[in-house]
């Protein structure tokens, strides 16, 4: 998305198809958005719009929205970054993604409706749809604060690394390969919770559908 050769116009429909398609016969664990950590809040939110333009005839599919965060490698500093993505682009959705959800929450509690627990992604005010706080992510900054009565997903963000540094000794320094290794695992790690713990989404579900609530 948000394709620098401006290909979109080509692969959005071949996307969107495809998960149509995947979502039907198949359902899906996860939407996995990956950025670079040092793409900046404008390009972050461009592609989130255009994702959600994709997707918005779907139900509820931001509750299994996971964005991940590449670049963010050993040693390297990105706290201020990672604090400032948890807070903008949280309150971002908030305004303007999910104001239609709240809308439609709000309405069906007004009515003895229940609340926002529709869709294939399952309810988006529920624990298990919003495990992870600044701790699980990786993150090391607060969250954005999100009340609980929203009946909207806090989206999990994952920071992690997928570049194999070189040993320290290699640069005249002590070994910490171990540590690198840890390190590396670790952002992994998180993103398997993230994806762990989203129910699976799945498009025309019925009661009987065998996926249908699996992990």
């Amino acid at each position: 998305l948000a394709d620098t050769e401006g290909d979109d116009e080509k692969n959005i429909p071949i996307l969107k198809e495809y998960i149509r398609s995947v979502g039907t016969r198949l359902g899906v664990s996860a939407f996995l958005l990956v950025f670079k950590i040092d793409s900046g809040i404008d390009i972050i939110l461009t592609i989130l719009t255009t994702f959600n333009d994709i997707m918005k005839e779907y139900p509820r599919f931001w509750d299994n929205v996971v964005l991940v965060f590449t670049g963010c490698d050993y040693r390297r500093n990105v706290m201020n970054t990672k604090q400032l993505y948890h807070e903008e682009i949280q309150t971002q959705l908030q305004q303007h993604f999910f104001k239609d959800l709240n809308n439609n929450n709000n309405s069906e509690a007004s009515t003895g409706g229940g609340g926002g627990g529709g869709g294939g992604g399952g309810g988006g005010g529920t624990e298990g749809d919003r495990p992870f706080n600044s701790q699980d992510s990786g993150s090391g900054g607060p969250t954005a604060s999100i009340p609980e009565e929203s009946g909207s997903p806090v989206v999990p963000m994952v920071f992690l690394s997928c570049a194999e540094a070189p040993c320290g000794f290699a640069l005249g320094e002590k070994c910490d390969c171990k540590a690198r290794t840890t390190f590396l695992n670790a952002g992994l790690k998180r993103l398997w919770y993230a994806v762990k713990n989203k129910k699976r989404w799945v498009l025309d579900q019925d009661e009987d559908d065998e996926f249908s609530g699996h992990m």
